[in-house]
């Protein structure tokens, strides 16, 4: 968490951090304020992560680091499914949804973690009942194991009905068939009338750029860095809600409260 002072990874039992912190900052600031290296640190890759499931530490010269390779594309289907192959010859499907305020990413989320909200550590407990009031779509369960490292990217083509702009809030979870829990694997988010880049090929998000949403509208945007292992037998899953109820404060938006999601063709 924000500071190391806890191990949030879902598969810990100990939630003590597994790294001195103060150690790290008095190695940092040894080298490069005061020229002293005596653990190392000079010769270390400058990326450090952390793979959940695997519970491991790794380091790399560069983030991703080269040695992912690939990448694993899913594509929204019939059924709620997540595919890993696309027919370009099906017909263009729509799939409806009504934003529920009440989704959330939890009281007890990141959002929070500056203020420690009643001393409790950051936690995301089963997101299976959060599923009920998203739209979600899911893959088969894996037949090997899936190691996701890097920034997921999220494209849809969306709709707004009934409003001029929209929140939308995406979330890769892993589904357990087995029984039916589903964990937080990383979340974004993007109120898609900043959906556009300016020439640095960044979102600005000033007012002056904000552009209101007509029709169907591509959008395309990047979850937070993660590094996190799926087990055999379980399935990918994306989550999309229209708010944060127990983080974002919504009131006085314009925001649509029915969307229509376009896939296929």
């Amino acid at each position: 968490t924000h500071g190391g002072r806890r191990n949030s990874s879902p598969f810990s039992a100990d939630a003590r951090p597994c790294f001195d912190f103060g150690d790290d900052e008095r190695r940092f600031f040894d080298y490069y304020l005061k020229g002293v290296d005596t653990s190392g640190f000079g010769g270390e890759e400058p990326v450090h992560y952390f793979t959940m499931g695997e519970e491991l530490w790794k380091s790399a010269d560069r983030w991703p680091p080269a040695s992912v390779t690939g990448v694993r594309r899913y594509f929204l289907s019939d059924h709620h499914a997540l595919l890993t192959d696309f027919d370009s010859s099906s017909d263009v499907e729509v799939d409806e949804y009504v934003v529920d305020p009440r989704t959330s990413s939890g009281y007890v989320s990141r959002w929070n973690l500056i203020q420690h909200v009643l001393l409790l550590s950051v936690s995301y407990p089963d997101r299976a009942s959060q599923g009920k009031a998203s739209l979600l779509y899911t893959s088969r369960p894996l037949d090997t194991l899936l190691v996701v490292t890097g920034a997921v990217r999220v494209r849809v083509f969306i709709e707004a009905v009934d409003a001029t702009d929209l929140v939308v809030f995406a979330y890769l979870e892993d589904a357990n068939p087995l029984d039916g829990s589903v964990r937080y694997v990383t979340e974004g988010r993007l109120r898609v009338s900043h959906r556009f880049f300016n020439e640095t090929g960044r979102r600005s998000f000033r007012r002056a750029d904000w552009r209101p949403v007509s029709g169907v509208e591509e959008v395309e945007f990047e979850l937070e860095p993660v590094s996190y292992r799926f087990d055999v037998g379980h399935g990918v899953q994306l989550a999309l809600a229209g708010a944060d109820g127990e983080n974002f404060d919504l009131k006085g938006f314009d925001l649509a409260r029915k969307w229509k999601l376009h896939r296929g063709g």
